[in-house]
């Protein structure tokens, strides 16, 4: 099972998901990398963050935007 969320995580790389944990907490920020033990992730305000597969509920997948700048077009 920590396989699949190691795999999951690895293809979510660079991207932005919410973690749902087993004690009700949710966690956003964007994949940095994944491990059979954990993921870790930086949020919002630049903190790095470890959580682990143990208590991973459920993950919402990414939805990204694409942003193009102002200065290119």
């Amino acid at each position: 099972m920590y396989r699949d969320l190691q795999d999951l995580f690895c293809n979510f790389e660079g991207q932005p998901v919410r973690i749902f944990t087993d004690d009700g907490r949710a966690i956003e920020g964007i994949v940095l990398t994944a491990s059979e033990q954990s993921v870790r992730l930086i949020s919002r305000n630049g903190a790095v963050v470890l959580v682990a597969n143990g208590h991973i509920a459920s993950v919402e997948e990414p939805r990204m935007g694409l942003r193009v700048k102002q200065e290119h077009l």
